[in-house]
């Protein structure tokens, strides 16, 4: 599995075909958990969503998807870069350069 995740951070970096083709084990994590990054996965490349659309999408708050999302065990993998704030960029685990460098990276910032 570590040569496919290489393969799919390499792609990334290269804008190459970005699709996650192996299988995260998320048996760690609660239910709500595993829907919240699942339906990350699902978020295009180049593409936010606010942290307010996906609570709305998965019957949540805004403030539970932030808790979820802050500790993300597949940062890049599972893009939770791409979920911003209404009126700012909000958080990122890595920090938020991070978080502007990769959606510059995408175009999205």
């Amino acid at each position: 599995m570590l040569n496919q995740v290489v393969d799919y951070l390499k792609n990334y970096f290269n804008k190459n075909q970005i699709k996650i083709d192996f299988s995260i084990d998320f048996s760690e994590v609660s239910p709500m958990a595993r829907r919240v990054y699942l339906r990350l996965s699902r978020i295009p490349f180049g593409e936010t969503r606010t942290y307010a659309e996906l609570a709305e999408e998965l019957n949540s708050s805004a403030r539970a998807i932030g808790q979820l999302l802050k500790k993300n065990p597949f940062p890049i993998i599972i893009p939770c870069h791409r979920v911003v704030g209404k009126a700012s960029l909000g958080g990122f685990s890595a920090g938020i350069s991070w978080k502007i460098n990769l959606l510059r990276h995408e175009r999205c910032f």
